[in-house]
Parts: C-alpha cells; sequence; structure tokens
C-alpha cells in the first residue's frame, strides 16, 4: 500500500498553537515569500527581535552553521570606524579635519589610497596680433596696410576624466575689429586687412571674438566639476599704433639756414616722439651741424657726445646758440604746415661719433 503524506496548509483559520506550548520544526524550514517572518503583539503591533552579546556597529550574518552577531569586516577589528574624530593629518586624499567616526573602513580606505581626483580648469583667452610685425611708432600720414589677427583658445580641461570635455568653451563662432579707431566690424573669420593713413597720436586696433558654450566638466568618479561656461565673447585685447611727426639732422659745408629747404636734404628718424633723441654719426669734417624737432615737444636743453660723456655742452651754448622756429612740411608728402625748432651749429665742427640731445 503506497505512503500517504498530508501537508497541513498553516494559516490562521486552520492552525494555532495553544499558548505555552512549543512547536519544533525538525525539517528544514522556508519562508518561500519576500514578505519574510512576521511576529506582531496580536493587536495589530510589531514586535522587535532583541539580539544580544554583540557589540556597536555588528551586523547579523551566517557563520558556522549560526546566524551570529558579528563584525562587518569579519575580523577582530570593526567594519565601522568607532575610534577618534577628526582627522588630525592629510594621509592620501583624506585631508586633516575630516569627520570619519561611523564611516566605513572601505570608504575610508578609498579617500586615503583612491579619492576624488579633479582636473585643473584654464580659463578661455584671446589675443591680438598685427602684421607684418610692426613698429610702435609711424609718421604721421603715412599709409600701411596691416592684417589684424585675432588668437582665440578655448581654455582647458585637463585631465580629461569619464569622457568629459577637453575645452572649457566652445568654438569661436564671430569675430570684430576696430582698426585705425575705427567702430568695431563684425566678421566670421579670425583676420582682417586693412589700409589706412596714420594719424597724430594713438591709432587703435582691437579686437573681439565670440564663442558658444562649453559643456560640463568631469571629476574621477564622473560627477560634475567646476561649471559651464556659457556662450559669451571677450576682448582679444588693443595695440596703439602712435603717429608723431618726425625730427630731421644733418651737416652741410656753409652756415645752414633754417627752413623747408634744409629738412629736404636731412636725415629723418621716427625712433622717438619726445625725450632724448640720437644721431648714430654725424660723420661731420669741419661742417656745420644742425638737427631739428616737432614744435610740439619739448626743448632740447644738453647735447653729449655718445661715445664720451665729457663731451658735452649746454643749449644754447657755443655749438648750438640759438634756436629758431619755422613751418614745413614733410619732404615725403605725409603732412604739411608743422611747426620746427630748428637748432643750428654756431661753427663749423668735426663729429665722427654718435650724438644725443636731452630736454
Amino acid at each position: 500500500m503506497p505512503n500517504f503524506f498530508s501537508r497541513p496548509v498553516l494559516e490562521n483559520q486552520q492552525f494555532k498553537q495553544l499558548p505555552g506550548s512549543i512547536l519544533t520544526l525538525s525539517g528544514q524550514t522556508q519562508i518561500a515569500t519576500t514578505s519574510g517572518l512576521t511576529l506582531t503583539d496580536g493587536v495589530g503591533g510589531y514586535v522587535p527581535i532583541i539580539l544580544t552579546g554583540g557589540t556597536e556597529f555588528d551586523v547579523l550574518t551566517y557563520r558556522g552553521g549560526k546566524m551570529v552577531l558579528q563584525p562587518l569586516s569579519g575580523s577582530t577589528g570593526s567594519g565601522i570606524y568607532s575610534g577618534a574624530s577628526p582627522t588630525t593629518c592629510t594621509v592620501g586624499g583624506l585631508v586633516s579635519g575630516t569627520n570619519i567616526y561611523g564611516s566605513g573602513i572601505t570608504a575610508i580606505l578609498q579617500s586615503i589610497l583612491v579619492p576624488t581626483l579633479y582636473p585643473a580648469l584654464t580659463p578661455p583667452s584671446a589675443s591680438l596680433s598685427l602684421a607684418p610685425p610692426t613698429p610702435l611708432l609711424y609718421e604721421v600720414g603715412c599709409n600701411i596696410n596691416i592684417t589684424s589677427t585675432i588668437t582665440f583658445n578655448q581654455g582647458v580641461v585637463a585631465p580629461v576624466y569619464c569622457g568629459g570635455p577637453s575645452t572649457r568653451t566652445g568654438v569661436a563662432t564671430c569675430y570684430a575689429f576696430s582698426t585705425f579707431n575705427s567702430a568695431f566690424a563684425s566678421g566670421v573669420t579670425n583676420s582682417s586687412v586693412n589700409a589706412g593713413v596714420i594719424g597724430l597720436g594713438s591709432n587703435n586696433f582691437s579686437g573681439i571674438v565670440a564663442y558658444g558654450a562649453g559643456s560640463q566638466a568631469l571629476n574621477s568618479i564622473g560627477g560634475n566639476y567646476g561649471t559651464v561656461c556659457p556662450a559669451s565673447n571677450m576682448s582679444a585685447g588693443s595695440i596703439a599704433l602712435t603717429g608723431i611727426y618726425p625730427w630731421f639732422y644733418g651737416k652741410s659745408v656753409s652756415a645752414p639756414v633754417a627752413g623747408q629747404a634744409l629738412i629736404n636734404t636731412g636725415g629723418k628718424c621716427v625712433g622717438v616722439s619726445s625725450g632724448v633723441i640720437t644721431v648714430s654719426n654725424y660723420a661731420a669734417s669741419s661742417e656745420y651741424v644742425w638737427f631739428a624737432i616737432p614744435t610740439g615737444s619739448t626743448s632740447k636743453t644738453v647735447w653729449q657726445g655718445a661715445n664720451n660723456v665729457s663731451n658735452n655742452g649746454p643749449i644754447p651754448g657755443a655749438l648750438f646758440p640759438s634756436v629758431s622756429c619755422m613751418t614745413v612740411s614733410s619732404p615725403s608728402g605725409c603732412w604739411t604746415n608743422v611747426g620746427y625748432k630748428f637748432y643750428i651749429g654756431g661753427y663749423p665742427t668735426s663729429i665722427n661719433y654718435g650724438m644725443t640731445f636731452c630736454n
């Protein structure tokens, strides 16, 4: 005759354990639902299961065939740090002054050995250059051709983490140039070629670049770092070319006469606008020497041999006894009717060296 097994349904309607009795489950007992085993006080409240014999931060785990309380790490030390806090020194990525009480050992070790790293964020920049390479001083009225170029740097995110961006901004979207003190004119290329006439004083060349928004920089664990650079514009700077009236110099066998004819035969220099002026070498041999400067410049009061400081004298004096003022025009047609001061040598002399003239 076959065996017959009965599987009773343990539910409130069919099964009740008498008070004070003991239910012994001698086989394998399984709780087959995720709701688990629930203890109640009989009136709708839950009864907590109290575990004893453990220490703070111990966890319920399986060990040696039993459910026991033990440290999280499974060793004699606790998996949760419960010692002194905060930290008093910096170790690896764990900085001094960090509150570590109650933190997991793994998290603390990760902070020390594998800290979160952050990229260096270099802001965008722009610079203006002029070509061909130009001096800063020009003769008033001269015509020049200038190419203005803006160099734009989008900024840098380095190193790049987790597929983040390598630049702070988007690409340049528009360039604008001001040349010869003009209003800004926009374009899509970073260069502007312009021809113009140098005016007296500052002739400013400026640039502006507009750019698109950047992307979010990331740290070594993929978190956001810093702020996103919005679309904007920035100055590329300004370069001033100064227009001045040149000074003239020369020599002659006979006594010079101040005026247009004299500067037409002389040398010209636009190396300085005021202060000290220098003649590299008059190369005069028993000749009269002279020089002329715009009336807007400060009068010259001292002359000196460029290679002999003891060879000097005052102006006016024996070498340059007086100054004459005349209105002249540019020998090359750059300007007209400008007042000049002429310093005429008082006697023939031989000068085979440079000379400086100072205020």
